[in-house]
């Protein structure tokens, strides 16, 4: 029951600091007549300590419509509107809601709130249209957000925005399950002279935010940035940096360089070789005989053949190279390749192959990666100084497949190399002792050419001496690294000879399938390998 509808009782009683006050309208505008046994009966009804029935009918008819003074009344304080506050744990937020008065109760007011907020300690970022909402009617019970903190900002140093791919880490397209688009791997971005290449972005100041209770939150220190220059044909102007020349967009060494291009068709007589300092684009094919060199990227469309390339930075073959035994690139950087087939490689980086490596010789100090298509090799020898992700490795007519993981190619190499020189000279000795023998058996023999021999044989042993302790020096520095891994996905066919280092694994008489072997603590150790499963190879090359 309602104490407080002048318009329905033709009076207003209620509770009002800490007394009862009645509020009687001018006679005029009383919605109807008032008496006195109606007002003492309601006060009587609410609880209020008793009134002298003069002073009632005073305040009727005096109708001043303002609160008239009844009684003490303490009690009438638990009738009155309350108002509820809710502060989030991380103060950043205040919600209020309000609950209507009881009979006889006063009205949410704006002491009330204030009186709220204080209790809670809001004196930050308080919303006054909130506040002016929960004081109309009709907003009993709704919560609302009456104040909220400024989250602090934090600012950033001046910088400058590339409008180019920078980050060429992993550089290709992956259109689905890691797969590699050939045709979307444009590590080469020409650009025209006068194209913007980046712009300066200005400083954006920090600024501290504040909870509800007034307390500062300091921002994070700003992050300083290193404007990139204008390096080799590039300039810069008041929006940022263009080419100043036709060419090759990249970054190096905070320095942001245009660098001329070569585009041709093909490479051959119509060209010569081409021998250039930049990037070299070859629309088609370089043909049989015929050498690139360049000191940036090289990019060529179609099948190589017997051909040599040489890329400063990284070489993209859309298609392939087939050798024939004759046709080699070497990479100081990444090569990415449809297939490979009687080639001789040198990789400073990753060797990423779409289809297959056949039969041919590959140094390479990064990763090997075939990921998709056939995603085998077969044939030849690999040195590789990472790991090998694949699908099959081997064949059963391709004969042996040899693979040498985890050591650096270059060193492995040397030990080869040394090897066979070692070899070659034990061979010569036995040779000079069995002439030696020979000379010594015979009368005639003049003893000059028995002590020439003699001394030739002594100078190749000391060589075989000196080399043998090479040798055991080297095959110290040719263990593969923990970690090293070899992954196929399908199949490693019996026919493979596989090697950590110089530490051969022994595959059996039946190969393995869906394997996975890893370097652990010095050995080899052999792991299932689920379809699909994420496979980590070394990240940084092998020196």
């Amino acid at each position: 029951m309602e104490a407080d509808h002048p318009e329905r009782l033709g009076f207003s009683l209620r509770y009002m600091n800490g007394q009862a006050v009645l509020i009687i309208p001018p006679e005029e505008k009383r919605p109807r007549p008032v008496y006195a046994d109606d007002i003492a009966a309601r006060i009587k009804l609410l609880g209020i300590p008793p009134v002298p029935a003069r002073r009632i009918r005073d305040i009727i008819e005096l109708g001043s419509g303002q609160a008239e003074t009844l009684a003490e009344w303490p009690a009438g304080a638990q009738l009155s509107a309350r108002v509820v506050v809710k502060v989030s744990e991380d103060g950043m937020q205040a919600e209020a809601v309000v609950e209507a008065p009881r009979p006889g109760g006063a009205p949410i007011d704006k002491e009330m709130l204030a009186s709220a907020m204080t209790a809670e300690g809001i004196i930050k970022g308080i919303d006054e249209g909130a506040l002016r909402i929960l004081l109309k009617p009709g907003t009993d019970g709704k919560p609302l957000v009456i104040a909220r903190g400024k989250v602090p900002v934090k600012g950033r140093s001046a910088r400058t925005e590339c409008l180019f791919i920078t980050e060429r880490g992993k550089p290709w397209k992956e259109i689905n399950s890691g797969r590699i688009d050939l045709k979307e791997l444009n590590f080469i971005q020409n650009r025209k002279a006068g194209e913007l290449l980046a712009r300066h972005i200005p400083t954006i100041p920090p600024e501290d935010g504040y909870d509800i209770h007034g307390t500062v939150i300091d921002t994070e220190p700003v992050d300083i940035e290193i404007l990139l220059k204008a390096g080799e044909g590039v300039l810069e102007n008041e929006e940022g940096l263009e080419a100043e020349i036709d060419g090759n967009v990249r970054l190096e060494d905070g320095e942001i360089i245009i660098e001329p291009t070569v585009a041709v068709k093909n490479v051959d007589y119509s060209t010569g070789n081409i021998d250039f300092d930049g990037s070299v684009s070859i629309e088609e094919t370089v043909a049989d005989g015929f050498t690139v060199r360049a000191t940036g990227d090289i990019h060529v469309g179609k099948t190589v053949g017997r051909g040599h390339l040489e890329a400063g930075r990284n070489l993209v073959l859309r298609a392939g190279l087939v050798g024939d035994g004759e046709g080699s690139c070497s990479v100081k950087g990444d090569l990415y390749a449809k297939f490979l087939e009687g080639a001789g490689v040198e990789v400073s980086g990753d060797l990423i192959v779409t289809e297959a490596v056949l039969h041919s010789e590959i140094e390479i100090s990064g990763n090997l990666i075939l990921s998709e298509g056939r995603g085998e090799i077969t044939g030849g020898i690999a040195a590789v100084g990472g790991g090998i992700s694949c699908k099959r490795i081997g064949n059963v007519y391709a004969g042996v497949t040899r693979i040498y993981v985890g050591c650096p190619p270059v060193k492995l190499k040397a030990f080869h190399q040394l090897g066979q020189e070692l070899k070659t000279i034990r061979e010569e000795v036995d040779e000079l002792d069995r002439q030696i023998d020979y000379l010594r058996s015979r009368s005639e023999t003049d003893p000059r050419e028995i002590t020439s021999m003699e001394q030739g044989m002594a100078i190749r042993n000391r060589r075989l001496k000196e080399g043998a302790a090479e040798l055991k020096e080297m095959r110290k520095t040719l263990k593969a690294a923990d970690g090293s891994v070899i992954a196929a996905q399908d199949r490693i066919f019996p026919g493979a000879a596989l090697s950590f280092g110089l530490d051969e694994f022994l595959l059996g008489d039946k190969g393995l399938e869906r394997v996975l072997l890893r370097r652990e603590n010095g050995r080899t150790v052999v792991h299932g390998l689920k379809p699909g499963e994420e496979i980590t190879l070394s990240a940084e090359p092998a020196l």
